[in-house]
């Protein structure tokens, strides 16, 4: 008996039939990972092709609960409008979600899975601002998180900001990120109480950089901003703004934070 295999030639002899059977029966692994392989090339190119470049990445970290409706429609439609920039070419990228305890103190997991994606993002140069509640911009300000503002106004701009300047002794920051010497990040050594109560705007107190080593601007309070109280996005705390130090888009971020900034 012979079973020696039918070549193609043969086959097609019997028919189409025939044929396709006998070339499904031997090849089919074949073609079931070519189709595979197509199928992934037809979703990287329409990925590729579809999938906008990111303008601006903005965290509003510990935002009320009772933010309005329709803030961040509102916000995206301001921003559009001020910058002039084509929304059917870009994407603006707001997160209105991120929770963590005040002064960095994560209370669950979920919160230390935030801290965790935040750092991992401003390490990536994916995130271009952070707006977030006094104690924790102070708490990533001594992880050297935010850009000098000298690098991006002048020094009678900060001047005409005066006190709405937020500033963070580098000195200390380089103690505590370098040698882990919590001492010299004030907010650390604050219990999550001690940090809330801190922050509240009836008690805030905001850095005086003539008490610091090495004052550096970091920060713009934006407590009172229009934008901020009119779509009720902070309720009750002192409320700081600052460009991520590894963003690529600052044109943009500083745009948006001198937006959040108009009182």
């Amino acid at each position: 008996m012979n079973d020696k295999p039918k070549t193609a030639r043969e086959m097609w002899k019997e028919g189409p039939t025939a044929f396709f059977s006998w070339f499904w029966e031997y090849h089919k692994a074949v073609v079931g990972l070519t189709a595979l392989g197509i199928g992934i090339l037809i979703w990287y190119l329409y990925t590729l092709l579809n999938v906008k470049p990111v303008a601006v990445s903005t965290v509003f970290m510990n935002g009320s609960e009772g933010m309005a409706e329709g803030t961040e429609t509102a916000l995206e439609e301001a921003f559009t409008e001020l910058s002039g920039m084509d929304r059917d070419h870009y994407e603006l990228t707001f997160d209105f979600d991120t929770r963590i305890g005040a002064g960095g103190n994560a209370a669950d997991e979920l919160e230390s899975t935030s801290a965790q994606k935040l750092t991992a993002q401003v390490g990536a140069g994916e995130l271009d601002l952070l707006v977030a509640d006094a104690s924790n911009f102070e708490f990533y300000a001594y992880h050297n998180m935010f850009r000098d503002l000298r690098e991006l106004y002048s020094e009678s701009e900060l001047e005409a900001m005066d006190t709405d300047i937020y500033y963070v002794d580098m000195a200390g920051v380089r103690k505590y990120v370098n040698d882990y010497d919590v001492a010299a990040c004030p907010v650390c050594n604050l219990t999550p109480e001690e940090a809330i109560g801190a922050e509240k705007i009836t008690a805030y107190v905001s850095p005086d950089p003539s008490q610091m080593e090495e004052p550096v601007p970091v920060g713009i309070d934006l407590t009172g901003s229009d934008f901020l109280d009119g779509h009720s996005m902070y309720s009750g705390i002192e409320v700081i703004g600052g460009l991520c130090k590894n963003t690529d888009r600052t044109d943009q971020a500083l745009q948006l934070l001198e937006f959040l900034y108009q009182k």
